[in-house]
């Protein structure tokens, strides 16, 4: 196998460097979420939201190997590609928590806006008047 360009190496380490950044955000959220900072979950996010755009945006194929075996194309077993691969494995499993974390959030919060949504009713109304009524007696 021949050895990959130098651009193409270096566009391979630049796209592993996003995909592991992507990955310490969604970490960096979950971490938010658990410590109940929203200044830091809304900071985690925009992060995710650019690095997402340069992700999208940003011209990146996969490196192939030269020869195509019966099954079709196969990844080149290059330094880059198996760290990229790896990456990709990680950032999986970290999005899966992070889904699962978010969906028990998202459990937690409406429970609690029911419990607070019933008592604003009680909190908002103006007392009633017949409730400074008092009685007295004379003796």
């Amino acid at each position: 196998m021949q050895k990959p360009h130098p651009a193409r190496e270096q566009a391979d380490y630049q796209h592993l460097a996003r995909v592991r950044a992507l990955t310490a955000e969604v970490a960096a959220a979950i971490s938010a979420v658990e410590r109940n900072d929203l200044s830091q979950l809304q900071v985690a996010v925009t992060n995710q939201e650019r690095i997402c755009s340069e992700l999208a945006t940003t011209r990146w194929t996969p490196s192939f190997s030269a020869r195509r075996p019966a099954g079709g194309l196969k990844l080149a077993t290059s330094e880059p590609a198996a760290q990229i691969h790896a990456a990709y494995v990680a950032l999986a499993q970290i999005n899966r928590v992070y889904a699962g974390v978010v969906k028990r959030s998202k459990r937690a919060v409406d429970l609690l806006s029911a419990l607070y949504g019933q008592q604003e009713d009680s909190y908002s109304r103006e007392p009633r008047s017949e409730s400074f009524q008092t009685l007295s007696c004379e003796v």
